[in-house]
């Protein structure tokens, strides 16, 4: 999690490609959040475990 000014990076793992859809459109209603894009996602493997390697960027709403 990275913030410069009104932009926020968020970077994570999900379960699978519907945990990561599910997770973004949490942030999206959360309500400083005036935007959210999906920069990245791509599936990858830790301890033997396939997982959804992700990366956002947000824009937040003025006085935030």
């Amino acid at each position: 999690l990275t913030q410069k000014g009104n932009s926020l990076n968020i970077e994570g793992m999900g379960r699978d490609n519907i945990a990561v859809a599910n997770f973004m459109k949490s942030i999206e209603q959360f309500e400083p959040v005036q935007s959210v894009d999906l920069v990245s996602s791509k599936k990858t493997e830790i301890s033997g475990n396939a997982v959804q390697q992700f990366n956002f960027a947000c824009i937040l709403k003025k006085g935030f």
